[in-house]
């Protein structure tokens, strides 16, 4: 019943029904806490109602059992923990998503690993990730500033 519970949230997710898909997708969840894609769900939802606290606990529920092929859940600990201004673990978040991300899903991820490096002044390793970034989505929401920092990262 997991599963279904799990589909039933993805349906409702793509209908806009953010509400009617936590509740399916919590529902997946009571019915086995060992399948961990409701939890990246839940993460992703909470990620975009701005609730970082939950996108982080559901995120590290996620990865806690197995932390492997979980591009996805990487990547949403990384996005709540660089808005929570949790540093590090954006920064080792950021680096798990890239590497687990075979298909380069997740390009923002590049661009959030740049700007933490930036900010402690690794400025090499920065502009490198950052061009990453600019490769994989040169039109993406973060580009102007992309090619800002990494210009300035690059000059240093």
């Amino acid at each position: 019943h997991s599963g279904a519970w799990d589909e039933l949230g993805l349906a409702l997710e793509m209908q806009g029904r953010a509400a009617e898909a936590r509740a399916a997708y919590q529902k997946a969840v009571d019915a086995d806490a060992l399948f961990v894609l409701p939890l990246v769900h839940l993460a992703g939802l909470a990620l975009a109602a701005s609730r970082n606290g939950e996108a982080l606990e559901f995120s590290a529920r996620a990865l806690r059992p197995n932390p492997l092929n979980l591009p996805r859940a990487w990547f949403y600990h990384c996005v709540a923990s660089f808005d929570a201004g949790h540093v590090d673990a954006a920064e080792k978040s950021a680096r798990r998503t890239i590497e687990e991300d075979k298909e380069h899903g997740f390009p923002r991820a590049e661009y959030l690993l740049g700007v933490v490096l930036a900010r402690r002044g690794e400025s090499a390793e920065a502009a490198a990730h950052l061009r990453s970034f600019l490769r994989l989505a040169p039109d993406g929401a973060d580009a102007g500033r992309a090619r800002q920092l990494a210009a300035e990262m690059e000059r240093r």
